[in-house]
């Protein structure tokens, strides 16, 4: 099992299992032990929950490339929030659930990105770097930590999402 992700009320923990032979989610109320299993065709990974509510986003790939959804605390798909001919992953959501940062290679590389949920509008925050992952907010909303492969080394850094400045 890996990448757990507990929801803001602490009630909810989701995470990866590959018990079944390929990695699927699991949901699972923290008090009565109860929940579901998000076992789709293919990749059901990276579990990010919305603050304040009780949807996830998580990377599926069960239409053929692994894109984020929306998920319901019952596992179901609510909505597609990328569309991308190459991976999205590892999503993050904003301290007020608006944005949502994760890493995309569709550019080529694997870059973080900002996507408003509202709008649709989605800006590349990275362009340093050949494997950008992992993006967490911090508290205020207005920084990101990522990690990121730069020059043979990887290292976590930190970006102000306003100034928009690499490593």
């Amino acid at each position: 099992s890996l990448s757990p992700a507990l929801s803001s009320d602490g009630k909810w923990l989701a995470y990866v299992s590959y018990a079944g032979g390929k990695p699927d989610l699991y949901i699972k109320n923290m008090e009565t032990k109860q929940g579901v299993i998000v076992n789709k065709k293919g990749m059901n990974i990276s579990p990010a929950w919305m603050p304040g509510q009780a949807q996830l986003a998580a990377s599926l790939s069960f239409s053929g490339d692994t894109e984020i959804y929306l998920l319901s605390i019952k596992g179901k798909v609510l909505k597609r929030l990328t569309n991308s001919w190459n991976i999205d992953v590892s999503p993050s959501f904003s301290p007020d659930g608006k944005k949502i940062a994760f890493t995309s290679r569709r550019s080529g590389t694997a870059q973080i990105y900002i996507k408003d949920i509202e709008s649709g509008n989605i800006r590349r925050l990275t362009f340093i770097g050949m494997n950008n992952t992992s993006p967490a907010w911090s508290p205020d909303g207005n920084k990101i930590a990522y990690v990121s492969l730069v020059d043979g080394h990887m290292n976590i850094y930190i970006m102000d999402i306003n100034a928009a400045r690499d490593p």
